[in-house]
């Protein structure tokens, strides 16, 4: 292509983003939760075309801002992408076809100077003023988030920065301001999750990191059931150790319900958390969550030590709640006096951090699970009410 052509090219691809970042308007998508995302395909498809003038370009009058933008939210993406594609295809003499290559840590994309040269984009500071500043400073704090994941130099390069824009977007947002769960707002958890992780990352607030640790504490705890053993289950499953297969710690992950302790943990390995908050946050946990961390986790000692000392039922099912199957059912003396309980009793809810309730079916033979669930009391947990 001429490099007259291209170069028109360029310019007519990078004017939308340029001109929405000198008058930002939230984007399509914000209110419902979807990742905030700056300028289209064809602006990255010509940028990634001209590497040796990325230097040039960061610095331009008018495209400069537009061009770090881009070059923090994609050049890395795309180059793990081609290092994976690379590794799919080249197969070295006397090696077969499919067999798995030892994986090589690809080259950064940008050099340390390229990537300062975009410090002055990183925290947007372009959309620090939108409206809706709950909506907007929770997803410019994840966005900026996801910027230090996928280029974690920045993390070293400009510390100060990350943690001066964290703590502007929650105190703008009044994103640790405490609210009701809404029975329509299917979101709900998984807001309070992210902004624990953005926070964990991104934060060296006490406070702030305190906050996300209530936040998680505050969440509904799962409900950790084991289906009734079943035939075909067992054939489709490939394990050799099938009773791993249902272990409450796997049953959690299966379902993806390990991710507010995921969250706690990572919030626990910030040094600037409150060793406090994180071991209180620890309390409100379901068993299952417990053992997931003290299966999975690799954090500070200090914290897998305070998992391990929260009581939990002394069982080999961790709180799970395990489904008897319609024969074992039918040989009770009153199937329908085991299953009524359970269909008039109300959704588990987390209780606040604190000691664990018994809950009000401690006595066993009283359900058709093999241990009773562990259920907050209305006197503990206000939520419930």
């Amino acid at each position: 292509m001429p490099q007259a052509l291209f170069d028109a090219a360029l310019e007519a691809s990078l004017t939308p983003l340029a001109a929405y970042l000198l008058h930002p308007e939230p984007e399509e998508g914000w209110e419902e939760g979807r990742s905030l995302e700056l300028g289209g395909r064809s602006a990255w498809a010509m940028l990634a075309r001209c590497p040796e003038r990325w230097e040039e370009l960061v610095a331009h009058p008018t495209f400069g801002a537009a061009v770090q933008h881009l070059l923090l939210d994609r050049a890395e993406i795309q180059a793990a992408e081609e290092a994976r594609t690379r590794a799919a295809v080249y197969l070295p003499g006397g090696e077969a076809p499919g067999e798995d290559l030892p994986a090589e840590e690809p080259a950064p994309a940008l050099s340390e100077e390229l990537l300062r040269a975009c410090l002055s984009a990183m925290s947007l500071p372009e959309l620090a003023n939108l409206p809706n500043p709950q909506v907007t400073a929770r997803r410019t704090l994840h966005h900026i988030a996801r910027r230090v994941e996928t280029n974690p130099r920045l993390a070293h390069l400009a510390a100060e920065q990350l943690h001066a824009a964290a703590d502007a977007a929650v105190v703008r947002g009044e994103l640790l301001h405490v609210t009701e769960k809404q029975d329509s707002d299917y979101e709900f958890d998984g807001r309070v999750r992210r902004l624990a992780e953005d926070l964990a990352l991104l934060s060296a607030n006490p406070d702030h990191l305190a906050g996300a640790c209530a936040q998680l504490a505050a969440l509904d705890q799962p409900a950790v059931v084991s289906p009734a053993p079943s035939r075909t289950l067992v054939r489709v499953i490939q394990d050799s150790r099938p009773a791993d297969h249902d272990r409450p710690a796997r049953l959690l992950e299966r379902h993806s319900e390990h991710r507010p302790a995921a969250a706690l943990a990572v919030l626990a390995a910030n040094p600037h958390t409150p060793h406090a908050a994180a071991t209180g946050a620890l309390n409100a946990l379901h068993p299952a969550e417990l053992a997931w961390i003290a299966e999975e986790i690799e954090g500070p000692a200090w914290f897998l030590e305070a998992a391990a000392a929260v009581p939990t039922p002394q069982d080999e099912d961790n709180g799970a709640l395990r489904l008897l199957s319609d024969d074992d059912l039918a040989r009770h003396p009153d199937p329908a006096a085991v299953l009524q309980p359970w269909l008039d009793s109300p959704p588990p809810r987390r209780p606040s951090p604190g000691p664990r309730s018994t809950g009000p079916w401690s006595t066993p033979g009283t359900t058709p699970w093999s241990t009773p669930p562990t259920r907050s009391s209305p006197a503990t947990n206000p939520r419930s009410l």
